[in-house]
């Protein structure tokens, strides 16, 4: 006989991804770096490092040390690295404006590129070489559970098409160049999310598509307040109903994160974007809630939320008008204003982080869409999460069509199941089924796959996914 719980995600006072924060400053000062850190070891169990402001070329290139401040800013990053923290590190391969090569990490951030790295493409080889050795350095200072080579890399194809095969060849050899030095480190890419029913979003799921072999994860980078064209009410209540669940869709089985996220909580006027847009705080903790949901429906692996803590003091020293324009889209999203004051949304937040992480041991099992129709590419996929040493158990997959079961490798109604597997530390994912939805096989819903792992009779982990069909 097969009992099946029905508990919401998150009902049952568990959650099994981390939540974190990059340690962006609100202020340019030395209190602000360290009340912002002190907020985040409060408020998170994961720590964030976005690397978006250069990559030291010669210097990786040639092995030779960084520019002293430089040093000094990553020795004290690694400092701030809590014991019970899981690490994520994210790098960009390009530029602020993501239309080309990242520029150069001296004595200051996002410098000019020297020569000749000013006329080097991305899949020449010193590129390919001195990116893979920054990459290497920093998996070995921060020994990150996490690791991005490739922060919102996708937006190259849109803003430099012209660039992108090189890049792309890049991105191929510098993902198995890492992943030989390091096997067991979940390697990712994070892709800049699109509105659903946007031609990007096609285009988009190309990208994904073609990027499938080449990361371990997938980490969106989700700011639909800014860049989904939404009404001038920037209510999460507008978001489509498939907003999220798009990402499961292109990833086609592949683990999902969220690499980074945020809603302005104020009103947001940029001319230079066409943005005019009415936010509330009460908006922001909407989404909060409708973000952390959808991660736990989709087994994410983390959530990062940019910022914590709203950076007006930041933002008012900056000169460059665009750059003011553009750290404009994210200087309201905190959890805290700018006096660090804190929003609703830091509740909500926190009654998500207070839940019992169950993270490190995960059976998941996720279908491709949650509604299919004839001609989209059906795919069950099950990925398994051992974040400690390896051990065995019954592994259970079946489908439930309304209390009536079919058990997987067989499919047939008899109990089946496999025996004695063995869960090596790791993660791993597979596709079990794999074809294109067929016409004129009627229409269902509240179908669902389970998968379950059992030890000695005893339930370790288990995982459902809902879908139907028209």
């Amino acid at each position: 006989m097969v009992t099946c719980i029905a508990v919401g995600y998150g009902d049952d006072g568990t959650r099994e991804f981390h939540m974190g924060f990059t340690p962006w400053p609100y202020a340019p000062t030395l209190a602000a770096v360290e009340e912002t850190y002190d907020k985040l070891h409060e408020h998170s169990d994961m720590i964030a490092f976005h690397l978006d402001e250069g990559v030291p070329w010669p210097e990786a290139y040639a092995a030779e040390p960084y520019d002293p401040d430089w040093e000094n800013a990553l020795n004290y990053m690694v400092s701030e690295i809590q014991p019970d923290q899981a690490v994520y590190v994210g790098l960009a391969p390009l530029s602020t404006w993501r239309d080309g090569m990242a520029p150069y990490r001296g004595s200051s951030d996002n410098m000019p590129l020297p020569e000749p790295w000013s006329g080097y493409a991305f899949n020449d080889e010193p590129v390919i070489d001195a990116y893979t050795n920054f990459c290497l350095d920093l998996i070995a200072r921060f020994q990150p559970d996490y690791f991005n080579y490739g922060i919102e890399y996708s937006d190259l194809y849109f803003k430099s098409p012209e660039k992108w095969d090189g890049f792309f060849e890049f991105l191929v050899q510098v993902y198995s160049r890492l992943k030989t030095a390091h096997p067991d480190l979940m390697i990712g890419l994070s892709p800049i999310i699109p509105r659903p029913d946007s031609m990007d979003a096609v285009l988009t799921d190309g990208i994904i598509e073609a990027s499938i072999p080449y990361t371990d994860f997938f980490g969106a980078s989700l700011y639909p307040y800014a860049f989904w064209a939404m009404p001038d009410d920037a209510d999460p209540a507008d978001l489509a109903s498939d907003w999220f669940h798009q990402l499961k869709t292109m990833a086609r089985g592949k683990p999902l994160a969220v690499a980074e996220a945020g809603w302005t909580a104020e009103p947001l006027v940029i001319d230079s974007y066409g943005l005019n847009v009415h936010s509330t705080p009460e908006f922001q903790a909407a989404y909060v809630d409708k973000l952390l949901q959808e991660a736990a429906s989709t087994d994410c692996l983390f959530v990062i939320w940019w910022a914590l803590i709203d950076f007006d003091d930041m933002w008012a020293v900056m000169t460059d008008p665009n750059m003011r324009d553009l750290a404009a889209i994210w200087r309201d999203i905190g959890l805290f204003d700018g006096t660090v004051t804190p929003r609703i949304g830091l509740q909500h937040w926190d009654s998500w982080l207070n839940k019992t992480y169950t993270g490190d041991l995960n059976i998941m099992v996720s279908t491709t869409r949650q509604d299919y129709t004839a001609g989209q590419e059906f795919i069950l996929s099950l990925a398994r999460r051992n974040v400690g040493d390896s051990f065995v158990a019954d592994e259970y997959l079946f489908m439930d069509v309304y209390g009536q079961y079919f058990f997987w490798p067989s499919w047939r109604t008899e109990v089946d199941f496999q025996a004695a597997v063995t869960i090596p530390h790791g993660l791993m994912s597979e596709n079990i089924l794999s074809f294109t939805w067929p016409d004129g096989v009627g229409g269902a819903d509240g179908l669902r796959f389970w998968a379950g792992w059992v030890d000695q009779g005893a339930l370790v982990d288990y995982d459902y996914t809902d879908f139907g069909y028209r």
